[in-house]
């Protein structure tokens, strides 16, 4: 039996980075994969969709220019999402900066899902899923809202224990991509605005 191909989606506006991200996706120890990667100075989910709307694989990986996949992200993610016919896997990662940090994410829950994103950008999903609920929409905290429809949807999710992930700490990137406190809180608004009933928790 062949192994299901994994499109490995990069995302971004800095180039420069983006060699760490495209080199980590094509050392991995999984071998049946694909590599896109679309550039764009402005980081609008519409771009993120035009990036994966071409992939021919079975499972999509999202993964953000400035971090980087440990070697066997892909085969460990196949494999848990294999075993229970999962939608989407997830796990934890390694924060880089200053001090190396373990970051443990929660469980993908409701509960959960109504105070913080789970998971952040960077997980797999399966295409026809993915495919099912519309990929990125158009609103601030884009993978916050993908979160919160994948669940509204029905998804299986499968949490992985280990880290398989470099995610590099915000705190050096250009102000250009940060958000001041005032546009953070008016992201949130729009987002819980969207997603009304889930916040109230009447759905």
């Amino acid at each position: 039996m062949s192994e299901p191909r994994v499109s490995v989606v990069i995302i971004g506006h800095r180039p420069a980075l983006a060699v760490a991200a495209i080199a980590s996706a094509h050392v991995q120890t999984y071998k049946n994969i694909e590599v896109l990667y679309k550039s764009h100075p402005e980081l609008w989910p519409e771009k993120f969709n035009e990036a994966w709307a071409g992939a021919s694989g079975t499972y999509l990986v999202f993964l953000p220019d400035d971090d980087t996949l440990l070697p066997t992200f892909v085969q460990r993610h196949v494999e848990a999402m294999e075993m229970v016919s999962a939608d989407m896997a997830y796990s934890d990662f390694y924060v880089t900066g200053p001090l190396l940090l373990k970051w443990h994410l929660p469980p993908f829950t409701r509960g959960i899902l109504r105070t913080t994103c789970v998971p952040y950008f960077t997980f797999m999903v399966r295409a026809d899923f993915w495919r099912s609920i519309g990929g990125w929409h158009d609103i601030p905290h884009c993978d916050w809202d993908a979160g919160i429809r994948m669940l509204e949807a029905g998804a299986n999710v499968v949490q992985l224990p280990n880290e398989y992930l470099w995610n590099r700490s915000h705190n050096p990137q250009s102000s250009s991509v940060l958000m001041t406190t005032g546009e953070f809180d008016a992201a949130l608004f729009a987002l819980k605005d969207a997603h009304a009933d889930f916040f109230r928790g009447t759905v």
